[in-house]
C-alpha cells in the first residue's frame, strides 16, 4: 500500500541514461523477463517488489541474465536500491541482503540506500 502511488515512467527510471545506446531500461515484472533476449548484460539495477519474496525473484532474475553469457574479461554487477536497516517490516531488501552476504561479498555505497555486487566471479553459483 505504501508504494501503490509509484508509478514511475521511463523518463524517471535511469532518466540520465535512459537514450544511451547501451542502456536498457524495462519496466516489468521479473517473472516475465526472457533473459535469453537481453543480450550480454554488464548490469542489473533491482529496484521493484520491495518484499523480501520480490527481491528475491527479481534478484534471482538478475543473476541468471549477468550468468547467461557473460562478456570475458568485463565485470559484471547486481545493484539494489532502498537498502536500509530502518525500513519498513514489509521493505526485505536489507533482510535479503543480509542473508546473500553470508555467503557472497555484498557492498553497501557509504550514504546512500544503495548496494552492490560483482557478479564476474561466481562461477554460476547463486543463491
Amino acid at each position: 500500500d505504501e508504494q501503490a502511488g509509484e508509478q514511475p515512467t521511463i523518463y524517471t527510471i535511469g532518466w540520465r541514461a535512459a537514450f544511451m545506446p547501451n542502456v536498457k531500461i524495462l519496466d516489468m515484472p521479473s517473472s516475465r523477463l526472457d533473459c535469453w533476449r537481453l543480450g550480454r548484460v554488464g548490469l542489473v539495477f533491482v529496484d521493484g517488489d520491495h518484499t523480501f519474496t520480490g527481491v528475491s525473484k527479481d534478484s534471482r532474475k538478475a543473476f541468471q541474465a549477468l550468468q547467461l553469457r557473460p562478456k570475458a574479461g568485463r565485470k559484471h554487477f547486481i545493484a539494489w536500491h532502498d537498502v536500509y536497516e530502518e525500513c519498513p517490516e514489509w521493505v526485505g531488501v536489507w533482510r535479503y541482503l543480509t542473508d546473500l552476504s553470508e555467503t557472497y561479498d555484498v557492498k553497501l555505497v557509504e550514504g546512500t540506500r544503495l548496494a552492490y555486487l560483482e557478479v564476474s566471479d561466481l562461477g554460476g553459483r547463486w543463491k
